[in-house]
């Protein structure tokens, strides 16, 4: 088959004389009559006769055309016929071999794959990698190419399984340092920041970033329960100088010895209103009077009811 060699026996290529300068001419001389030629309305009909005349010996050309490339063609056309039909042999046995090697390839590529699968749950076994890094590497085609040895796929492996440690291994720590850290925050200062928080935040966040969050937190924190042990204490210093200034009342009041009708009993029990919702629209301030009778806890509830609600008070004296 090596010795199949395809030449040429004999080739003549398409040549064609004919009387063409001599058909040029006369059409030349013959035209000239029809050169330039004007009809008038009456000659309509000798106008129409000259252009069918014309058109006839134009047809007659382009069938001669036709006619002698049809001609000419008929020895291509049976060539490629021939050397069509020499394909087709070819092919009738080249297709089986094809479809053949085919197989043995995917075979070779299945096998090799395999076996670097097996490399690669070896690789990840080793560096203990977890499911997020380990799903990083992953069998490409190019690792199932004939040129690419089974130490060369182990060797590149090894390496992108390397780097992924060191990642997982710093996620860990920081993951470690974030955690302390919190623990310390809340251990130091009484608070109950929340781990899962801020360990969240490492997927966008670096250690440094929430290390600063913590902080910052923290500091809101305690100055949140500031503000709010003050608010108390302020309240228990306006509750202790109403007591006094209405004990000092009492002892300047005159004792009146009258008879009395027995007043209705009334629960003593204060229950606040609901919290009224805070919108987004500014309402105006608007000061009112009131004077209100109640027991001490009464007025203790009511008087946080309005502090917790920043309402502006203060205790008036009697009138």
């Amino acid at each position: 088959m090596n010795n199949l060699q395809v030449k040429t026996i004999e080739l003549e290529p398409a040549k064609v004389v004919f009387n063409h300068e001599e058909i040029e001419k006369d059409l030349e001389n013959n035209l000239k009559k029809y050169s330039g030629l004007t009809f008038t309305e009456d000659d309509a009909t000798e106008c129409n006769k000259t252009i069918a005349e014309l058109r006839k010996g134009k047809k007659a050309v382009d069938r001669y055309r036709i006619d002698t490339k049809k001609e000419l063609s008929a020895p291509i056309t049976e060539f490629e016929k021939k050397c069509k039909t020499l394909n087709e042999k070819f092919d009738s046995v080249i297709n089986p071999l094809v479809e053949q090697s085919n197989a043995f390839e995917e075979k070779r590529r299945t096998e090799k794959r395999e076996k670097s699968q097996e490399v690669l749950a070896q690789i990840i076994e080793d560096f203990e990698l977890d499911e997020k890094y380990a799903i990083e590497l992953a069998i490409e085609d190019t690792h199932l190419a004939k040129s690419r040895s089974m130490k060369s796929i182990k060797e590149e492996f090894e390496m992108k399984a390397e780097h992924l440690k060191m990642k997982q291994e710093k996620e860990a720590s920081d993951k470690q340092s974030i955690i302390n850290q919190v623990k310390l925050s809340n251990a130091e200062n009484d608070l109950t920041l929340s781990e899962s928080s801020y360990l969240s935040l490492l997927d966008y966040k670096d250690v440094n970033q929430i290390t600063e969050q913590i902080t910052s937190d923290v500091d809101r924190e305690l100055e949140r329960e500031r503000q709010a042990e003050q608010r108390k204490q302020e309240q228990l210093e306006r509750e202790e100088k109403r007591k006094q200034e209405r004990q000092e009342r009492e002892s300047q009041e005159p004792i009146v010895q009258e008879k009395k009708e027995p007043e209705p009993v009334i629960d003593p029990v204060f229950v606040a209103p609901e919290p009224i919702p805070f919108t987004d629209i500014e309402e105006p301030s608007v000061y009112e009077v009131y004077k209100i009778t109640g027991t001490e806890s009464q007025l203790n509830a009511l008087e946080s009811f309005m502090s917790e609600h920043g309402m502006t008070w203060e205790v008036m004296g009697d009138e």
